[in-house]
């Protein structure tokens, strides 16, 4: 590989790193005024424990704890949730889909026309009002971690390339 190769790959990497995070960052929301209160603590070992009033708190808690860990693969997931994948992490590179590994075409391709926002919302409305609000607070929290500083690279999974995309 040549340096001016090499050069344009880790400027491809970065881009992609640092469009992920703009991205999570454009769909953050705030909390509602006079909304949850929930505690954060870490120990030494930066494991999170969660202090909330009810399951709504504990799902946010829980999910912000979660997407500070691990900003990329939350970033990765709501790529695929919206069926963009292609579009940030390039058609050809493969993601996972279910148990395998799949181009990012065709899993952009699956989510698009298999996934059914009513049917979910209709099944996530049969659910107990403690399941209702656990599902409540894990989104804003999700995209919550948006508002922290957040790197601008990723660390890679074990075996893949630097930056976000594998």
């Amino acid at each position: 590989m040549t340096s001016k190769n090499a050069s344009l790959s880790r400027f491809s990497l970065t881009a992609v790193s640092v469009s992920l995070v703009a991205l999570l960052a454009a769909c953050a929301s705030a909390p509602p005024p006079g909304g949850r209160s929930v505690t954060i603590e870490r120990t030494t070992f930066g494991i999170a424990h969660i202090t909330a009033p009810d399951y709504e708190g504990l799902a946010y808690g829980s999910a912000y704890a979660h997407a500070q860990d691990n900003v990329c693969q939350t970033a990765e997931h709501l790529l695929t949730l919206r069926g963009e994948r292609s579009q940030f992490l390039g058609a050809q590179n493969t993601g996972d889909l279910g148990l395998g590994r799949a181009p990012n075409a065709q899993i952009d391709l699956f989510i698009r026309y298999h996934m059914d926002d009513a049917a979910l919302a209709r099944a996530g409305a049969t659910t107990s009002p403690d399941v209702q609000a656990a599902l409540r607070g894990t989104w804003p929290a999700t995209t919550a971690t948006c508002r922290t500083p957040a790197p601008t690279a990723c660390p890679p999974p074990a075996g893949a390339s630097p930056g976000c995309a594998r």
